[in-house]
């Protein structure tokens, strides 16, 4: 299902899915990210939700420590179709670099901003207004940008449905602690699958041993998405089974987890997907299992 560049793959072919599933060996040792297969493998999924069929694209936000590899993470997936790499970003920015593409037809899925702190660290009003251009955009959609200052004639007559895309975009430890509380309060944080880990002392070894071997080349993560959005069976018990996990780490920030566990469902069918299925089944259900381990806000050791 991925690919990544100068990395052997092994190609099957699934009868009741029209794509091929491409797959990696993510334990390589020429890879440069160290221990992170798991947070690709999230990411990964994300994506796939962008595909299934009467759901919306899941949103992600990654945090942990300066120079554990988050903007290298997200860099890998920047020239897969249906996304949108954006560095540095504004609610105008998306409104004029995005919205034309969907109203032409393209499917945009999601949009990757590497670092968060470059849209939110703008004055405060700006901040503001794109954190709330944002919140709505993974939510409900937007119909009118002038709700957000945004007076863009060719924009506005042209919009005839919501625009709607996920987000998948990181922050370091220590904003985020800064930011937590208001976050939670204005609803911020209830739109994202957060993803928090931290590195052992014999990862940060590993690391610097890699570095030391000069293996710090950058990665591309190539996915063969599928033309159309498809349909996946859900699994109603595992569904349930998973309930006590979402309410837990809503729980976190003071919420009772509704939409985490409208998105953990969704995430389901995407890791269903991804691997050549239209249908739930208890891999999914494992591999969401272990994948709590890091979705949440406790920083557990990768």
């Amino acid at each position: 299902m991925l690919q990544i560049n100068n990395l052997k793959e092994k190609v099957l072919f699934n009868n009741d899915i029209n794509y091929k599933k491409k797959y990696i060996d993510l334990n390589s040792e020429n890879m440069s990210l160290i221990k992170v297969e798991i947070i690709n493998e999230l990411i990964s999924t994300c994506l796939w939700s962008g595909y299934i069929k009467d759901r919306k694209p899941i949103s992600m936000l990654l945090v942990t420590k300066p120079e554990y590899g988050k903007t290298e993470i997200l860099k890998q997936y920047r020239y897969n179709k249906g996304i949108v790499y954006m560095n540095d970003i504004t609610a105008w920015g998306i409104a004029k670099e995005v919205f034309p593409r969907i109203i032409k037809g393209e499917n945009v899925h999601h949009i990757i901003i590497p670092d968060l702190l470059n849209p939110i660290q703008k004055q405060q009003a700006t901040s503001k207004q794109f954190l709330q251009f944002i919140s709505s955009l993974i939510e409900e959609g937007i119909l009118n940008v002038k709700t957000y200052g945004i007076d863009m004639p060719e924009i506005i007559k042209s919009l005839n449905k919501e625009v709607q895309c996920g987000l998948i975009t990181a922050i370091t430890k220590e904003k985020f602690q800064q930011k937590r509380r208001i976050w939670g309060g204005d609803g911020v944080l209830s739109r994202f699958v957060p993803i928090s880990y931290s590195y052992s002392i014999s990862t940060l070894q590993e690391i610097f041993n890699s570095i030391f071997d000069g293996n710090f080349n950058h990665n591309e993560i190539n996915i063969d998405f599928p033309e159309e959005k498809i349909i996946v069976e859900e699994n109603r018990e595992i569904n349930q089974n998973l309930n006590h996990y979402s309410t837990r780490i809503a729980n976190q920030i003071g919420l009772d987890g509704i939409r985490l566990q409208k998105a953990i469902q969704i995430l389901l069918q995407a890791h269903a997907l991804m691997n050549g299925r239209n249908k739930v089944e208890k891999v999914d259900e494992e591999f969401m299992i272990k994948s709590f381990n890091y979705i949440n806000y406790n920083f557990n050791i990768i």
